[in-house]
């Protein structure tokens, strides 16, 4: 299982939207990559960065929600940023 699948898998397991599309690899500023990816799909207009490195651009922060994988990576604080980022409705149990 490739890491897109395996990330898709860990998502639905947290109630997490799949992966919509991956950014390219410009070997630059992850920021610099997500507003190249970004201006390629001005349909996008809600979405959320989770990474490790901070390098994004002023205008991403707001949506970036940093992770540590050598701790838990997507844990339940992540999660609830993501959700409540992407304003989706969480289900009552």
């Amino acid at each position: 299982m490739d890491g897109e699948n395996r990330l898709n898998s860990l998502f639905k397991h947290f109630g997490l939207p799949r992966i919509y599309s991956t950014t390219p690899c410009l070997n630059t500023a992850r920021g610099i990559e997500i507003g190249t990816w970004l201006s390629a799909h001005p349909e996008v207009t809600n979405y959320v960065i989770l990474d490790d490195d901070e390098d994004m651009n002023a205008e991403q922060m707001p949506f970036f929600i940093k992770t540590n994988p050598y701790e838990d990576g997507l844990n339940n604080k992540v999660k609830n940023k993501a959700i409540e980022l992407l304003g989706i409705k969480k289900e009552r149990t």
